[in-house]
């Protein structure tokens, strides 16, 4: 059953049905602003990983072109393995860049809102 039909007409409905529909309402809105609570906390959180990861890899390399290209290579393969896809050279470079672009922490939450 659809939420649509559920709440399609609820003036035919009787007293204890509307009652039942009122609870069901409420749980709903409880569970929807929990999914909206949980998507915003895991994209702070990635936000923040991809932002660490990038100053991992800058500190690591610095100046040193080949160093990086091998680095970012070897990075994409081990973690890709631990950790499934994403995790390619080029997500590897978009971290640093996104660093590179946002270096203090504090600042990359008023630019990003």
């Amino acid at each position: 059953m659809t939420r649509d039909k559920l709440t399609k007409d609820t003036s035919k409905l009787d007293a204890p049905e509307q009652d039942k529909l009122i609870v069901y309402e409420n749980i709903r809105a409880v569970f929807a602003q929990a999914r909206t609570s949980v998507a915003t906390h895991i994209n702070v959180t990635m936000v923040s990983a991809y932002h660490e990861v990038g100053r991992h890899i800058v500190e690591a390399v610095g100046e040193r072109a080949e160093y990086g290209r091998n680095l970012l290579a070897y990075l994409s393969e081990l973690l890709t393995v631990e950790f499934g896809k994403g995790f390619t050279e080029r997500n590897l470079r978009a971290m640093r860049q996104f660093y590179e672009t946002f270096p203090i922490r504090h600042t990359l939450r008023a630019e990003l809102s």
